[in-house]
C-alpha cells in the first residue's frame, strides 16, 4: 500500500481507500483504491469554499487475496492490446537461409498499405544495415506485383522468383532449399502473416543436396559469430597488380572536380541529396519521408530554432509526387538543418546569394567514426545539383542556425575545420583575378 500511495503521489495523484475487507484475525482481504476525483460532484450551497472538485475520475485498483492473476496474465492482455492497435496494418517478415539448411528472421515491419512505395520503405531500410557482400542472390515472394516491383529497385542484381513457382527456381538453390521455401510459406499463412519475403544468400546457390560442404569452400563472413564487415583469417598471397593498374588508368581520366545533375520536376532537391548520401536519384520519396520523421520526431525542438518558419517547412515536406508544385520544393536554408542532423553529414550549400555549411546541431565528430561532407548547387532559381568537390577546399559560412542553437558537444566541428572556413573567409575579401567558373553553364 505504501508502494501504490508513493508512486501515485509522484505523479502528481492522490488516491483514497474506497472500501476495504477485513477478516477476523485483522488482515484485509480486500481492498479498492480510487483517485480522490472519483465519483460525481454534488453541488450543495454554502457559505464554505469547498476543495477539489470530484471530475468523476475511472482509476480504480483492487487487491483481492483470490485473485490468481500472473505476470503471464498481464503479458497476454499487453499482447492483445498491441494487436488491436496494428489492426489495419500489413505485416512483412523477412526471413534468410543459410548454407546449413536453417532459417533465419532477418527483419519485420508493418506497413500501412500493400503499396509498391511501402514496400520500397521497408526494402530500402533493409539495404542500409547490409554490406555489399550480404545483398541477397535470390529472393523469393508471393505474387504481389507492387512487392516484385519494389524487390527490382531495391535490389537490381537478386534473381526474383514468386511462390510457389519452385520449379523456375531449380538450377539456382538447392533442392533442400525449395522444402525450407514451401515450409517457410505454410508457417506463415498459419501466423498470418500477409507476406513473407524469403533471402537466398549466395551461398546455398553453389550448394546440392547431394554433396558435402568443404569447410574451405564457405566464405569467411559465415564462419565468424556476428555480422560486421569480413576480414581475411590467414596470409595469402593474391596479385592483383594488373587490376590496380586498370583502377590507376580510369582514375586518372575522370576529373577532379564535377557536378550531377537530376530531373528537374521539383524534387530536385530531394533527388540531389538522395545521389549524395548514395540512394540514387530515384530514392527521393525515401528522403522526403526521413526528413519529415527527422522534423516531427522533435518538433517541439526545431519550433525553437525555425520558429516562424516551421509550418511552411512541414508543408513543403509533405508530399509524394512528381511533379511537385513550388510550395512543395526545399526549402532552405531549414531543410539543410534537417539533412545534416538527419543524415549525419556535413552539407555544403552554394548559392548567387551567399554559401552556407551546415554542420550536424547535436553530435559533433566523436559521434561519428566516419563522416564527409556533401555539396549541393542552387542554380537557375529554380533547380539543384550535385557538385563534387575534391581536396581542402574551402568551406563556406556556417549556418546561422548552428551558431546560435548548436550542442555544446558540437563544438569541434568548427574546430576541425577551421582553416578551410577560414580559407573561404579570405578569399571573399580578395580581388580574385582568376577565372571563375559558373556551374550553371555546364547544367
Amino acid at each position: 500500500m505504501q508502494w501504490v500511495q508513493n508512486t501515485i503521489f509522484s505523479l502528481g495523484y492522490i488516491i483514497v481507500t474506497r472500501r476495504s475487507k477485513a477478516k477476523e484475525n485483522g488482515v484485509v482481504s480486500y481492498v479498492t483504491l480510487i483517485c480522490d476525483r472519483g465519483g460525481e460532484y454534488k453541488f450543495k450551497e454554502s457559505s464554505k469554499k469547498s476543495g477539489t472538485k470530484k471530475t468523476n475520475c475511472k482509476f480504480r485498483l483492487e487487491q483481492d487475496e483470490n485473485n490468481v492473476s500472473t505476470l503471464k496474465t498481464i503479458y497476454n492482455a499487453q499482447q492483445k492490446l498491441r494487436s488491436s492497435q496494428n489492426v489495419g496494418k500489413t505485416p512483412i517478415q523477412i526471413v534468410g537461409v543459410t548454407s546449413t539448411n536453417k532459417t533465419f528472421s532477418i527483419a519485420f515491419a508493418f506497413i500501412i498499405n500493400e503499396k509498391e512505395e511501402n514496400y520500397n520503405w521497408a526494402l530500402t531500410c533493409l539495404k542500409l544495415t547490409l554490406e555489399e557482400c550480404m545483398y541477397p542472390r535470390v529472393i523469393v515472394t508471393d505474387r504481389e506485383l507492387a512487392l516484385m516491383n519494389a524487390c527490382q529497385q531495391a535490389f537490381p542484381d537478386a534473381t526474383r522468383q514468386n511462390l510457389p513457382c519452385f520449379g523456375l527456381l531449380r538450377g539456382f538453390v538447392a533442392l533442400e532449399a525449395l522444402d525450407i521455401l514451401e515450409g517457410e510459406l505454410q508457417r506463415s499463412s498459419r501466423h498470418n502473416l500477409t507476406l513473407q519475403i524469403v533471402v537466398v544468400n549466395y551461398v546455398i546457390v553453389v550448394v546440392t543436396i547431394r554433396e558435402c560442404i568443404p569447410l574451405d569452400s564457405i566464405d569467411v563472413f559465415w564462419k565468424k559469430l556476428d555480422l560486421s564487415w569480413s576480414t581475411s583469417m590467414e596470409n595469402e598471397d593474391i596479385c592483383c597488380d594488373s587490376e590496380l593498374e586498370m583502377f590507376k588508368e580510369n582514375f586518372t581520366k575522370q576529373s577532379k572536380a564535377g557536378k550531377k545533375n537530376v530531373r528537374g520536376d521539383g524534387n530536385c532537391g530531394f533527388r540531389t541529396i538522395s545521389v549524395c548520401v548514395g540512394y540514387g536519384e530515384d530514392q527521393w520519396l525515401y528522403v522526403r519521408h526521413q526528413l519529415l520523421d527527422e522534423l516531427l520526431s522533435s518538433y517541439d525542438v526545431y519550433a525553437r530554432v525555425f520558429i516562424d518558419g516551421i509550418d511552411e517547412l512541414r508543408n513543403s515536406l509533405c508530399f509524394s509526387q512528381s511533379p511537385a508544385p513550388a510550395e512543395h520544393w526545399m526549402v532552405m536554408p531549414m531543410t539543410g538543418v534537417l539533412i545534416a542532423n538527419r543524415f549525419g553529414v556535413i552539407l555544403n550549400y552554394l548559392t548567387k546569394r551567399g554559401d552556407i555549411t551546415f554542420f550536424p546541431l547535436w553530435r559533433g565528430p566523436e559521434h561519428f567514426q566516419y563522416h564527409h561532407a556533401i555539396t549541393i548547387a542552387h542554380v537557375y532559381d529554380n533547380h539543384n545539383v550535385m557538385v563534387q568537390l575534391e581536396g581542402d577546399y574551402p568551406m563556406p559560412t556556417i549556418s546561422a542556425y548552428w551558431i546560435r542553437h548548436k550542442a555544446p558537444s558540437t563544438a569541434g566541428w568548427q574546430t576541425m575545420y577551421m582553416s578551410r572556413l577560414e580559407f573561404y573567409k579570405q578569399l571573399k575579401h580578395c580581388n580574385l583575378k582568376t577565372p571563375v567558373i559558373t556551374i550553371e553553364d555546364y547544367c
